[in-house]
C-alpha cells in the first residue's frame, strides 16, 4: 500500500528495450539462451507474449 501511495507502481522503471530483453529471457529462456550464444536477436512478442514468426 505504501509503495502504491508513494506511485512506484504508476510506471514500469526499466526502459522498454530491457523490459522486452528480459521478458523474453524469463518466459523462453531455452530459445533465449541459443540466440545469445549465436549473437542472434531475440525476435518479438505479441501483445499475449507469444513469439511473432518471421514471415
Amino acid at each position: 500500500r505504501q509503495r502504491s501511495k508513494a506511485g512506484l507502481y504508476d510506471s514500469s522503471r526499466l526502459d522498454p528495450q530491457e523490459f522486452e530483453r528480459r521478458l523474453f529471457e524469463w518466459a523462453y529462456p531455452s530459445i533465449a539462451s541459443s540466440r545469445k550464444s549465436e549473437g542472434r536477436a531475440y525476435p518479438a512478442l505479441s501483445e499475449s507474449g507469444e513469439i511473432i514468426p518471421d514471415w
